[in-house]
């Protein structure tokens, strides 16, 4: 009885086991970045000191952007890889067939402050495990510096082995670098004798290999950090590059020194009660600083939103702004005032209106339609020439609308051209959604706040990537003696912002006849041609960078197909769409929204077993064949639905018989599946 009572007492720990015992001894991460395109390799070695299996929940936080093209584990002499397939066809093979077994499993991406990918890799007893995965990124230009951020997510504070490496090489001289750290509470200083870059004026090589005395500075009690790589290219020698071989081209459009058009921002806020008095409060900072740093010749209006609408609004007699409901008010009267000059008299009077408290619904729909008709009026208004002022509309909020005629659907276009940009709290699947649905529907783009960072520096941040427009309407047409192929990415865009870049690819038919590009836009001073010259680089056959340019262009257009798979309310568009996202992200393997990893092992000629036999079989699971422990785990994995965790508790089975069964639970991953088949 005594016996009975202690093993109930232990076997928690048995199961959920001592954190000592499941260590990562070894992390590296090895990214080369080159032209602008960044490849990730992650490694992680896994011990488990124990003497019963163990899992590892495997954790990677990913940029929002980046795709994954590989993930193998390493483990009893063996080395496991993925392939991409249809996440539809692959659901369908886990079937065990009448001529044999064959095994599939299906990897899944999670969503956390960006992206994450999560698996749980079962651990042999007082064994190691090597997992790698690989993940891909066309870096994004912002404000003339181009960011690649690794994060650090671990559960313990510090790893025996800790390495980064980041390899940078550019056509252009690399004319600014800075590597930082950064802690998940707060900035760290870039200064650490751990840290060491050399090079020359087109490649950069960064190491860090942390102590464990840096480890422990970073870390509460798990290490949770980023290590930051930003550098910026020498654009004035070559902004308008076309890099091409014999199938492929890709054009990097970065003109500088082009005159920022006046603006006007309508800056639309949540003030429903979800925002609560600390979201609030940083936004009505981030909107102080930024009204102070705004130009004295661009323009603002603010729309607040709960279950109401309010937006600021003067009459012209008095010249006092003051808060008023949006239906009170003609909007079409000369005598109302919308948009105001952002001079400080004006910005002056906006901090006492700015006093909101956080109640009611979420009421986005009316908001945004407002943001419309003030954009209207205000353009009226002031009446300037069509290139002198542009409009933007820049929405704060943390929800999905729930009050207004919008309310079930709120993705509605803006019929004039006003850009709707967005920046949102929180991180559900459907506030993501629809943040990134409206924004691109209405030709911008949206980001998520991080609460952990500093908030006000997130949205002025932001707000300066996206008020600085210099060129629109700009359409670029590829000219050459044969018709280029299909395959031709985005070609023509609404804005170009100041410090950003724009990039098209395509396929060539011949690239020994020459081709050339013309350019056609709007600056502030009228037509725009570009910068006048168009330098080519021609990448060789030879070359280990030949097949970067077509990676490059499925890359590209996978995520020009995504972002139309997003807002397209066509069904049949949809699934058309859907079927080039597969059939691009197959041939170049990647992982998307509508492929998986899968992994797959030899057929066994009796591997038709009845489960029924098989599940009598499990109390001797030590005894069986591999093939019968993969079968055995398909037959786990059917049964789990309807064996529920108490009673497999209840059953008279052994604590070690129940460890194995808590170690076999499928936490969706192959690796499982594998080690139970290699631990004979």
């Amino acid at each position: 009885m005594m016996l009975f009572i202690l093993v109930l007492f232990i076997y928690p720990f048995l199961i959920n086991g001592d954190i000592d015992l499941m260590k990562i001894t070894n992390h590296t991460v090895h990214t080369t970045i080159r032209h602008r395109y960044a490849r990730t390799v992650i490694t992680t070695l896994v011990n488990n000191s124990d003497c019963i299996p163990r899992e590892f929940p495997f954790f990677i936080a990913l940029p929002e952007d980046a795709m994954i093209t590989e993930f193998s584990v390493y483990k009893s002499g063996s080395l496991i890889k993925t392939r991409v397939e249809d996440t539809g066809l692959a659901e369908e093979e886990t079937i065990i067939k009448p001529n044999g077994l064959k095994g599939y499993y299906i990897l899944d991406l999670i969503s956390i402050d960006s992206k994450g990918f999560e698996n749980y890799v079962t651990v042999s007893p007082n064994s190691t495990v090597t997992i790698q995965i690989i993940y891909e990124q066309l870096l994004k230009k912002k404000l003339d510096v181009y960011d690649h951020i690794l994060n650090l997510n671990f559960n313990q504070s510090t790893i025996k082995d800790l390495q980064i490496t980041v390899n940078i090489e550019d056509v252009c001289d690399i004319i600014f670098l800075r590597v930082s750290r950064r802690a998940r509470t707060n900035f760290s200083s870039p200064e650490y004798q751990s840290i060491n870059v050399f090079g020359t004026n087109k490649t950069k090589t960064i190491t860090w290999k942390p102590t464990i005395i840096e480890q422990e500075e970073m870390a509460n009690k798990n290490l949770n950090a980023q290590f930051i790589v930003q550098y910026s290219v020498d654009n004035d020698y070559r902004p308008n590059l076309i890099l091409y071989n014999d199938e492929y081209f890709l054009h990097f459009f970065s003109p500088s020194n082009l005159e920022k058009f006046r603006v006007h921002t309508t800056f639309v806020l949540d003030g429903s009660g979800s925002m609560g008095i600390g979201k609030i409060k940083h936004v009505k900072q981030a909107m102080h600083n930024i009204l102070h740093e705004m130009r004295p010749q661009d323009y603002f209006s603010i729309v607040i939103f709960s279950n109401d609408i309010k937006v600021l609004m003067m009459n012209a007699d008095d010249s006092k702004i003051k808060l008023e409901d949006f239906l009170n008010i003609n909007y079409n009267s000369k005598n109302i005032i919308l948009g105001f000059e952002a001079n400080e008299y004006n910005v002056q009077q906006i901090d006492h209106l700015l006093d909101i408290v956080p109640q009611g619904y979420t009421n986005i729909g009316d908001a945004l339609m407002a943001s419309n008709q003030i954009a209207e009026s205000v353009k009226l208004r002031l009446n300037f020439p069509k290139d002198e002022i542009k409009s933007i509309v820049v929405l704060i909020c943390d929800g999905t609308p729930n009050y207004g005629k919008f309310k079930d659907d709120p993705f509605f276009e803006t019929k004039k051209n006003s850009p709707i940009f967005g920046l949102g709290y929180g991180n559900e699947d459907e506030k993501i959604h629809f943040l990134n649905k409206i924004t691109l529907s209405n030709h911008g783009y949206s980001k998520k706040i991080d609460e952990k960072l500093d908030n006000d520096l997130q949205i002025q941040n932001f707000y300066k990537e996206v008020s600085t427009p210099v060129l629109s309407d700009i359409y670029f047409k590829y000219i050459n003696k044969k018709e280029l192929k299909d395959g031709l990415s985005k070609k023509s865009f609404d804005l170009y912002f100041k410090g950003s870049e724009l990039i098209i690819s395509g396929k060539l038919i011949d690239s020994k006849e020459e081709f050339n590009c013309t350019i056609n836009a709007h600056s502030k001073h009228g037509p725009y041609s570009g910068p006048g010259f168009t330098d080519f680089f021609y990448i060789s056959r030879d070359n280990d960078e030949f097949n970067l340019l077509r990676k490059l262009w499925a890359y590209i257009h996978i995520t020009e197909m995504l972002t139309k798979h997003t807002i397209t309310q066509d069904t049949k568009e949809k699934n058309y769409l859907k079927s080039l996202i597969i059939k691009y992200a197959i041939e170049n393997s990647f992982l998307t929204p509508f492929t998986s990893l899968v992994l797959s092992w030899p057929d066994h000629p009796n591997a038709l077993i009845q489960t029924e036999k098989l599940f009598k079989n499990f109390i001797n699971y030590a005894t069986l064949p591999k093939w019968k422990k993969v079968l055995l785990y398909e037959m786990k994995k059917t049964i789990h639905h309807r064996t529920s965790i108490e009673t497999i508790n209840s059953s008279p089975l052994n604590p070690k018989l129940r460890a194995t069964y808590y170690a076999l639970r499928s936490h969706s991953t192959i690796v499982e599946k594998y080690s139970i088949t290699t631990n004979d």
